[in-house]
């Protein structure tokens, strides 16, 4: 399903930002009956809701 929740990394969406001509994210979906793409252009932030997910977790 296109609204299907995914990952992004935060280098993926820093990258987004740095080199916006160049970034593209390409989700394929529904590929085992009938496949679809959906491409995402930057800013991503402007077409999905961007929610942290893992922490960094270093010693003090």
């Amino acid at each position: 399903m296109r609204t299907t929740p995914f990952f992004l990394t935060r280098n993926e969406e820093a990258l987004s930002r740095e080199r916006p001509a160049e970034w593209r994210l390409y989700r394929v979906f529904e590929f085992a009956a009938a496949p679809q793409i959906f491409t995402l252009e930057p800013p991503p932030d402007r077409a999905v809701s961007l929610t942290p997910a893992t922490w960094s977790a270093s010693f003090r």
